[in-house]
């Protein structure tokens, strides 16, 4: 994958704290530590989602909680091929819920270091809006949801939608 589609892409999650405020998305204050929540928070997400976003076609696929975690995949496909993929986990740590994702090229290479990955805590959870540090789940209808994410690319970042209808089994 060349540099410019994987900056585009990995969006430099690690500088959200230097962002300024969106309409869709929340930032923790700093130092701030996060609200009690569990993954019921989140059960409603389990499934599979298709949709559009960052110009492509987007899918989003959630297993049910377990062992205190849900896991979840990504992938965003653009002219009929895969530009890259997600793998996440939402998991209950001490008393709250975090995200936490590693991103892999097309051709399978993971884009963090083998012992990094990209981590939103939660900031609020306000009915079926879940707002973690950059990252916003919105349940919009029995069967709809967006999904917002703060994007950064050197000194600029915008806010990015993913539009979603869970797919028919």
């Amino acid at each position: 994958m060349n540099k410019s589609l994987k900056q585009i892409a990995l969006l430099n999650f690690f500088s959200l704290g230097l962002l300024g405020q969106f309409d869709n998305t929340l930032q923790l204050e700093t130092g701030a530590g996060s609200p009690p929540a569990s993954l019921e928070s989140m059960a409603w997400v389990q499934g599979e989602w298709v949709g559009e976003g960052l110009g492509g076609l987007c899918e989003e696929v959630w297993s049910s909680a377990r062992g205190g975690s849900m896991l979840g995949i990504f992938r965003l496909i653009k002219d009929e091929k895969l530009l890259f993929s997600e793998y996440m986990e939402l998991v209950a740590v001490d008393g709250t819920i975090s995200l936490r994702l590693k991103h892999f090229g097309n051709d399978f290479v993971g884009w963090e270091e083998k012992d990094r990955h990209v981590a939103f805590k939660l900031v609020k959870i306000d009915g079926d809006n879940i707002y973690f540090d950059g990252l916003t789940y919105r349940k919009t209808g029995e069967n709809t949801m967006e999904v917002y994410v703060v994007l950064s690319s050197g000194d600029s970042s915008r806010e990015a939608k993913f539009s979603y209808t869970r797919a028919e089994p």
